[in-house]
């Protein structure tokens, strides 16, 4: 088998570069990648090579990762294409900082129950939405706005906090007044558009936690 090598400045140009591969049909099984390890960053997933050895760990050079899945949970969530539009960075990390060193399995418990209370959540709000329930709809946003704020995930964070608002009869930012009427419509519209930012941010967390399900 051919073996094609590249050499990337930063890990978001070598995920790209990963993205590229499996958008050409190249399974993640066949991609590996060799980081800079020096000071320890990369950990989870990860595995000495032979390679690094002969180098010498004097060198910083650990780490080779196998599949893509691997790669992105090595070097961090914003490798994942789509994270940085949607999450923080920093506060996700603060969630990964409770993990154990071997594992992702206590964080990985508290964004999948988000996941089951977003969905339960955007049901209700549907559900309240139908029987123009304005207050109950604020109520749901200011929820779900808290809960995805905890993880850092911010578009869907800033859309639930336009429903709190919207149910409260304000504009988008909470400064004006506006009539049920336009709350109802604008509720609608950025129910729907949180909605969508669930899923999307969804499938990159499950793409962290590499589940393929």
């Amino acid at each position: 088998m051919k073996t094609v090598t590249g050499l990337f400045d930063d890990y978001s140009d070598a995920s790209a570069a990963v993205s590229a591969l499996e958008a050409r049909g190249i399974h993640s099984d066949n991609i590996s990648i060799v980081s800079n390890n020096a000071d320890g960053r990369y950990k989870d997933g990860d595995h000495d090579s032979n390679a690094a050895e002969g180098a010498g760990t004097g060198a910083g050079i650990g780490a080779v990762v196998g599949g893509a899945g691997g790669l992105l949970t090595g070097l961090g969530i914003m490798a994942i294409p789509g994270a940085k539009d949607s999450i923080d960075e920093d506060t996700f990390e603060q969630i990964l900082e409770m993990d154990d060193d071997d594992d992702r399995e206590f964080s990985k418990s508290i964004v999948y129950d988000f996941f089951t209370q977003a969905q339960s959540t955007f049901e209700k709000m549907d559900a309240n939405l139908e029987k123009k329930d304005l207050k109950t709809l604020s109520e749901l946003g200011h929820f779900l706005k808290g809960s995805s704020a905890t993880l850092g995930l911010s578009k869907v964070k800033d859309s639930c906090e336009k429903i709190q608002n919207y149910g409260l009869k304000k504009d988008a930012k909470g400064d004006k007044d506006i009539t049920e009427e336009e709350g109802l419509k604008k509720l609608d519209e950025t129910i729907k558009q949180a909605k969508t930012e669930f899923e999307e941010v969804k499938k990159v967390l499950k793409k962290f936690y590499d589940d393929e399900s």
